[in-house]
């Protein structure tokens, strides 16, 4: 197999993953023609000096969790059992999170219409120091249960609509947990290879604690 892939990779013997067509088979070699060709995680020579620790960074890189939101930073100061934030979150309609949300981040609400692509969309978060937008899906108690797919419209598309956005940050908000299909269906929409964004999962515990955190329930 021939390639020229970067000198550090040749020169330090760098581990690649290679995608490619098998061009010929003999009894002695195997002719390929690579079309993509690169490291197969960030352990790489170059990322040595970098501050953090990429190991773990792989799979999940462009998760992100409520807590690293600038915005809601506060809510790590909060610890919740399931009896509080169960009976908060049940009550709670969401148009009270939408504007709850939207005070914390300074941002003023929209009007709800059946063909909308989020319920909210704000250019008001930061992720680190980088200013970043964002678009919300938010689930009320409404259907007081885990969030499954059929519980993402009519057609269950909510989902497919989020990513329609060109928001760099895709969140999905449930006032109870989030299922494991609902997971995933987000990931695989946020990470395409031709467009991959920042995805955030907030379940009922977590949206609790960011209320809480700013007064906004007790």
């Amino acid at each position: 197999m021939a390639s020229r892939p970067g000198f550090v990779d040749i020169s330090q013997k760098t581990i690649l993953s290679v995608v490619a067509g098998i061009h010929r088979i003999t009894d002695t070699e195997i002719e390929c023609r690579p079309l993509i060709m690169g490291a197969p995680s960030y352990e790489h020579p170059l990322n040595k000096n970098v501050a953090i620790d990429l190991t773990w960074q792989g799979w999940d890189w462009y998760e992100i969790f409520p807590e690293d939101i600038t915005e809601f930073a506060k809510m790590k100061d909060v610890l919740s059992n399931s009896k509080a934030w169960l009976q908060i979150m049940k009550n709670l309609p969401e148009e009270t999170i939408k504007q709850h949300f939207c005070e914390i981040l300074g941002d003023s609400p929209k009007k709800d219409w059946g063909g909308e692509f989020d319920d909210h969309f704000s250019a008001s978060l930061h992720v680190g120091t980088r200013r970043i937008t964002a678009a919300f899906l938010l689930k009320g108690p409404a259907q007081f249960r885990e969030m499954t797919p059929d519980m993402l419209g009519k057609r269950a598309d909510q989902i497919y609509r989020l990513a329609s956005t060109p928001a760099e940050l895709l969140i999905v908000q449930n006032s109870h947990h989030i299922g494991e299909a609902v997971r995933a269906t987000l990931r695989a929409f946020a990470v395409t290879p031709h467009n991959p964004r920042h995805y955030c999962l907030i379940d009922g515990k977590d949206t609790y604690r960011v209320l809480k955190a700013y007064g906004r329930v007790l």
